[in-house]
């Protein structure tokens, strides 16, 4: 078996992850069962994470960047607000479908960590890399359109990730796709109302 490097390491046990929690849960998630999975030593997981909160937090990290990227590919120039603002949107929602059981496992992983009492800050962590991995999007969003947002950027953000929650669980509950774009077309309308044009003044 060719060598490892410790960042393809680290990898694998992130994707060992993520299988055990698609596939059991994430209360099966131990450092034993991922170094299973994976097909390592207790040593290898130690020596490549200190903790099983370390690795779920790389694990939100993996999972978010994934969304993320797709949303990011669909902000370009040469776009109106509205239309750039529901092409990321719809893009988030693709991953949603294209990966439905990922995003049962983050959201069980917030409930987990909100019901075990010392893991509670897993969920703050967790909706800390949402919330960045938005302005982000948010930001990108404004330099294509040539726009500045009315209200400060970190509270678009945040806005963004309380929708992208409540389309992303009614989407894994109903599978409504044709419902999913109708909402996505209300929200980018909602959120283009927050912005102006960059000439009427400064950020």
């Amino acid at each position: 078996m060719p060598r490892m490097s410790a960042v393809e390491r680290r990898r694998e046990l992130v994707e060992a992850t993520v299988r055990l929690m698609v596939r059991e849960g994430v209360p099966a998630v131990t450092t034993r069962a991922v170094v299973a999975e994976a097909g390592m030593t207790l040593g290898t997981f130690h020596y490549c994470f200190a903790s099983k909160r370390e690795l779920l937090r790389e694990v939100t990290a993996v999972l978010v960047d994934r969304e993320a990227r797709a949303s990011l590919a669909a902000v370009g120039p040469g776009g109106g607000v509205r239309e750039t603002v529901a092409g990321a949107l719809a893009a988030f929602l693709a991953v949603v479908r294209e990966r439905p059981r990922e995003q049962q496992a983050l959201l069980e992983l917030t409930q987990y960590a909100l019901r075990t009492e010392g893991e509670e800050d897993l969920a703050v962590l967790q909706y800390d890399t949402y919330r960045a991995a938005a302005e982000t999007v948010v930001s990108s969003v404004a330099r294509a359109c040539g726009v500045v947002w009315t209200v400060p950027e970190p509270v678009v953000a945040r806005t963004v990730v309380g929708m992208l929650d409540g389309l992303t669980v009614a989407l894994l509950v109903d599978g409504d796709e044709a419902a999913a774009r109708e909402q996505v077309a209300v929200l980018a309308g909602c959120l283009a109302g927050l912005t102006r044009p960059a000439a009427d003044g400064a950020p």
